[in-house]
């Protein structure tokens, strides 16, 4: 719970700081994610100048969920995917 209440003070810190992150980036969102809203991938996206956010159908734990598809993601990001970011 430390790591949540810690947000107030974190978060500002760190979106400062994302449009200056140049590595290629790949954020994998479950589509059913009960814990974290899809719209932080949007703010992601708009924050960071390398990234790429992946919906998958799944709940919080996608590499569980959905882990076929994380996989091939994951593979797919590590074989050059990221160049496109």
């Amino acid at each position: 719970m430390a790591y949540v209440r810690a947000y107030a003070v974190d978060l500002p810190t760190l979106q400062a700081v994302l449009p200056s992150i140049r590595t290629p980036t790949l954020s994998i969102w479950g589509t059913h994610d009960p814990l974290v809203p899809l719209e932080n991938a949007k703010i992601l996206d708009r924050a960071l100048p390398r990234t790429r956010s992946l919906m998958l159908e799944s709940g919080h734990f996608v590499w569980e969920d959905n882990s076929k598809e994380y996989a091939t993601a994951i593979l797919e990001w590590i074989r050059g995917g990221y160049k496109t970011a």
